[in-house]
């Protein structure tokens, strides 16, 4: 550290133990050099946070293995995590759609039914089908037919899943209804399996509705 020369060596004794006791402060002067302007940030005697040397590239090639161990065994885990936590999600839009269903049936004392929709159109898919990855539409069923007609009150609709994501029934399902005191019309035992298209064995959630209409969730092993 710069000093000046004209300090008595008794002042200059007394400041060096205050250096070591007051970091980045210099000579009352913090910062600044003898009628200079210049600042020096950080430079001191003993100098504080700062390494003589830096990495050698032995310790560094050393670091880069050791990261790259620990990267093989986390990647993996990070990538299950992630995948099962969208198949939570969907699960989770799922319930959702039924239980906004059953609401709406409750509160307008109405027939409200909910259908597997079609991948291209706002419609619904009338075949039998066991699928539902394209999304659902929720209506207002006025003439309660279980066809989405033209003039009926869309209520809520989904445009499918995320990708890889797969949404199956127990049977062939492509629509059911809600009655007004809100339960439904699907048979006992009547469930939808979410599972991802990219994996097997995965944990998956399995979404059944009761004959009061509700919906409840539990852990699924898809196949």
């Amino acid at each position: 550290m710069f000093r000046p020369s004209s300090m008595p060596m008794i002042n200059q004794q007394r400041d060096t133990t205050l250096y070591t006791r007051i970091p980045f402060v210099g000579l009352n002067q913090p910062f600044i050099g003898d009628n200079k302007t210049s600042i020096r940030p950080f430079i001191r005697e003993n100098r504080p946070f700062i390494r003589d040397q830096g990495f050698t590239l032995v310790e560094l090639m050393i670091t880069l293995a050791i990261l790259a161990v620990i990267g093989s065994f986390a990647l993996p885990s990070f990538r299950d995590t992630i995948l099962n936590m969208r198949i939570r999600t969907e699960a989770s839009e799922l319930v959702g759609a039924f239980q906004i269903a059953r609401s709406e049936s409750i509160k307008r004392k109405a027939f409200v039914a909910v259908c597997a929709k079609n991948a291209a159109s706002s419609t619904c898919n009338t075949a039998a089908t066991t699928s539902w990855d394209d999304g659902w539409l929720i209506w207002i069923d006025t003439n309660r037919d279980a066809v989405f007609d033209g003039g009926e009150e869309l209520v809520r609709q989904s445009d499918g899943m995320s990708s890889g994501v797969i949404i199956n029934t127990s049977a062939s399902l492509p629509n059911l209804s809600y009655l007004p005191d809100g339960s439904s019309n699907v048979a006992v035992g009547t469930e939808f399996r979410v599972c991802d298209n990219n994996r097997t064995g995965e944990l998956g959630r399995r979404v059944e509705l009761t004959l009061t209409g509700r919906a409840k969730v539990s852990e699924y092993t898809c196949p």
